[in-house]
Protein backbone atom coordinates (compact mmCIF):
# COMPACT_ATOMS: atom_id res chain seq x y z
CA UNK A 1 0.00 0.00 0.00
CA UNK A 2 1.26 3.47 -0.86
CA UNK A 3 1.99 5.88 1.97
CA UNK A 4 0.58 9.39 2.03
CA UNK A 5 4.13 10.80 1.98
CA UNK A 6 5.06 9.07 -1.30
CA UNK A 7 1.83 9.77 -3.17
CA UNK A 8 1.25 12.91 -5.21
CA UNK A 9 -0.77 15.63 -3.47
CA UNK A 10 -4.17 16.79 -4.72
CA UNK A 11 -2.53 20.06 -5.81
CA UNK A 12 0.13 18.18 -7.78
CA UNK A 13 -2.56 16.15 -9.56
CA UNK A 14 -4.55 19.28 -10.39
CA UNK A 15 -1.44 21.03 -11.75
CA UNK A 16 -0.63 17.96 -13.85
CA UNK A 17 -4.20 17.87 -15.22
CA UNK A 18 -3.98 21.55 -16.18
CA UNK A 19 -0.64 20.90 -17.86
CA UNK A 20 -1.99 17.89 -19.78
CA UNK A 21 -5.24 19.62 -20.85
CA UNK A 22 -3.78 23.08 -21.36
CA UNK A 23 -6.52 24.97 -19.54
CA UNK A 24 -8.05 25.02 -16.07
CA UNK A 25 -11.63 24.61 -17.31
CA UNK A 26 -10.74 21.56 -19.43
CA UNK A 27 -8.81 20.03 -16.52
CA UNK A 28 -11.76 20.68 -14.19
CA UNK A 29 -14.09 18.95 -16.64
CA UNK A 30 -11.79 15.91 -16.85
CA UNK A 31 -11.43 15.75 -13.05
CA UNK A 32 -15.24 15.47 -12.75
CA UNK A 33 -15.71 12.85 -15.48
CA UNK A 34 -16.28 9.17 -14.70
CA UNK A 35 -13.52 7.15 -16.37
CA UNK A 36 -13.41 3.48 -17.29
CA UNK A 37 -9.69 3.55 -16.41
CA UNK A 38 -10.71 4.45 -12.85
CA UNK A 39 -13.47 1.83 -12.56
CA UNK A 40 -16.12 4.41 -13.52
CA UNK A 41 -15.11 6.77 -10.72
CA UNK A 42 -14.12 10.39 -11.23
CA UNK A 43 -10.53 11.50 -10.65
CA UNK A 44 -11.88 13.73 -7.84
CA UNK A 45 -13.38 10.68 -6.10
CA UNK A 46 -10.13 8.76 -6.52
CA UNK A 47 -8.06 11.56 -4.99
CA UNK A 48 -9.47 10.78 -1.52
CA UNK A 49 -6.74 8.16 -0.99
CA UNK A 50 -3.01 7.96 -1.63
CA UNK A 51 -3.40 4.96 -3.94
CA UNK A 52 -6.20 6.74 -5.80
CA UNK A 53 -4.06 9.84 -6.34
CA UNK A 54 -1.27 7.67 -7.71
CA UNK A 55 -3.71 5.96 -10.09
CA UNK A 56 -5.00 9.34 -11.32
CA UNK A 57 -1.39 10.48 -11.86
CA UNK A 58 -0.69 7.31 -13.87
CA UNK A 59 -3.74 7.94 -16.08
CA UNK A 60 -2.70 11.55 -16.71
CA UNK A 61 0.85 10.50 -17.63
CA UNK A 62 -0.56 7.96 -20.10
CA UNK A 63 -2.79 10.65 -21.64
CA UNK A 64 0.17 13.03 -21.89
CA UNK A 65 2.00 10.35 -23.88
CA UNK A 66 -0.94 9.72 -26.21
CA UNK A 67 -2.23 6.51 -24.58
CA UNK A 68 -5.98 6.98 -24.12
CA UNK A 69 -6.74 3.38 -23.09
Amino acid sequence: MMSEASSPSRDEIIRLAIDVYGATDRADQWLGTRLVALNNKTPIEMMASASGRERVREVLVKIRHGDFS
